[in-house]
């Protein structure tokens, strides 16, 4: 288990792929979709490899890009996690400077990058959004991971908005009390047609699909959009924590 303080990063249990926690969900994201396993994807905040390697095990054709800012984290990822996957490859640096940079495009662009607790505030904007789009297969994905507290859900809601206002398509489910993920998709979409995809599916992941049937929200249009002229990320982070912790 890799953590930073309360927060876990990564978890690594041999023989055993589904850890219980959220990074599961980014297997069933690419069926948002399409109605094939993917490919490609990218994960931002690789950190020691769970997400990169449980899409590899579901998905054994998908060749991952992880970045990770951390090269501590990678090392350890490699000598103590497993991190190793022939289709896995490591990138040391920021995400969205990669991003910017690379001329690949992607079934899956997953996002669960943070310096506790806050996730940067340039990979929440429309332009952060409007680059990840521009790098998304025809029936690709976005997904999202966003720490939040009971009751309150102002920057998932924040970055909801932001995504809606890039993609057709932007859904939004948690996954347990304290990670929200938003999914977003680069062509028009309905909950009807992940439902409809089950079969199709590994069957961990469509047990996933079943577990957040009935609780997925599809976010409208509208709300406060964050840009990289104004992103208070920080402020809507430390405004959840002091109301949670304060009893507010």
């Amino acid at each position: 288990m890799l953590n930073e303080g309360w927060a876990v990063h990564s978890v690594y249990k041999p023989g055993q792929v589904m850890t219980g926690g959220y990074w599961g969900y980014f297997s069933l994201a690419p069926w948002f979709g399409a109605g094939r396993p993917p490919l490609r994807a990218l994960c931002i905040g690789s950190a020691a490899g769970t997400i990169p390697g449980q899409l590899i095990h579901f998905y054994p054709r998908v060749r991952v890009d992880g970045v990770e800012i951390d090269p501590q984290v990678v090392d350890i990822g490699r000598k103590l996690f497993g991190m190793n996957e022939a289709n896995l490859s490591i990138h040391v640096g920021d995400g969205r400077p990669f991003l910017m940079t690379t001329n690949n495009h992607y079934d899956l662009i997953g996002l669960d990058a943070f310096r506790q607790p806050y996730i940067p505030f340039y990979l929440a904007t429309r332009e952060f959004f409007q680059t990840a789009a521009s790098h998304l297969t025809a029936e690709g994905v976005v997904m999202v991971n966003v720490g939040k507290v009971p009751g309150d859900s102002a920057l998932a809601d924040a970055i909801a908005a932001t995504m809606r206002d890039v993609f057709p398509t932007v859904y939004s489910f948690s996954a347990g009390e304290f990670n929200q993920l938003l999914v977003a998709t680069k062509m028009p979409a309905a909950v009807a047609d992940t439902e409809g995809r089950q079969a199709l599916m590994p069957p961990p992941v469509a047990a996933l699909a079943r577990q957040v049937a009935g609780q997925i929200r599809t976010v409208q249009p509208g709300g406060e959009i964050l840009t990289d002229d104004k992103a208070p990320v920080e402020w809507l982070t430390d405004q959840m924590i002091i109301h949670y912790a304060t009893g507010g």
